[in-house]
């Protein structure tokens, strides 16, 4: 008699948590706690909000292209380092001439500047990989010269930049390599203002008008342990960047010129 009420009370025990927690998953559900596999969760901060935040940086990246503070044009010399590490100018020469063709092939069909730094921030993008491996030990002026990036298509952010501002120039676009400090989807604006001087990107003057462009962060592509891994998609958000919208993550602190052109009449 004793082993059936003990039963019938853990029959109604079990039973009353049973109903406790249809109660306590019906609750959640219908506050969003319990979500389906479809619904994304979004903790990015509104855009006006980031404008406000990040006005220091934009004042300061608008005043520094606006003046050219921190500029500098690089003469032959430099922009051979930038060509090839080796001293053989028939190379280079070499290396020139396969630019040349390459941005040609790559803007055939193309009617505006614009639709020109499009293919060629896509071409960049689509072709070029992330150096991993490089970006982690060393990275030095052969990683990102323009016969590596070319025969390897593995390089860092500069190397990037690089190629991109050649293919431009070689259709007479002026390109600029920007450097500077960096935050990846921030939203602190200390964070910005104390990053290291850590990326290179460019803006392209196309159609009269700054065209801010992100390849390395355009591209998902990357290169480690010898091993290429295509990504298949693009942040295209990076590219024709808004001066606010490249603000929110970029800080310019260095502007140069490279004059691949001038480069190659003076071999």
């Amino acid at each position: 008699m004793k082993s059936k009420v003990i039963l019938s009370k853990k029959i109604i025990l079990y039973g009353i948590i049973s109903v406790l927690v249809a109660v306590v998953i019906s609750i959640l559900l219908n506050n969003d706690i319990f979500l389906d596999t479809d619904y994304e969760v979004s903790y990015e901060m509104p855009y006006e909000e980031k404008l406000e935040i990040f006005a220091p940086i934009c004042e300061s990246n608008f005043h520094k292209m606006s003046n050219m503070e921190g500029y500098t044009n690089h003469g032959s010399e430099v922009c051979r380092i930038y060509i090839s590490t080796s001293e053989d100018n028939d190379l280079r020469k070499q290396i020139l001439d396969e630019v040349q063709k390459l941005s040609d092939e790559i803007c055939a069909g193309c009617q505006t500047e614009h639709d020109k730094v499009k293919a060629i921030a896509y071409w960049v993008s689509d072709n070029i990989f992330y150096n991993e491996t490089a970006a982690w030990t060393s990275v030095d002026s052969d990683t990102i010269s323009l016969e590596t990036v070319l025969k390897l298509k593995a390089t860092t952010c500069a190397g990037y930049s690089n190629i991109f501002s050649a293919l431009c120039g070689m259709q007479g676009i002026y390109c600029l390599n920007l450097r500077g400090g960096t935050v990846y989807d921030g939203e602190e604006l200390e964070a910005l203002e104390n990053a290291k001087m850590n990326h290179e990107w460019n803006a392209a003057l196309a159609d009269g008008k700054w065209v801010y462009v992100d390849t390395t962060w355009i591209s998902k592509n990357t290169y480690y342990n010898d091993e290429y891994h295509k990504a298949d998609y693009f942040d295209d958000k990076y590219f024709d960047m808004s001066m606010e919208f490249m603000s929110f993550e970029h800080r310019i602190d260095l502007i140069d010129h490279r004059n691949f052109k001038n480069a190659l009449d003076d071999l």
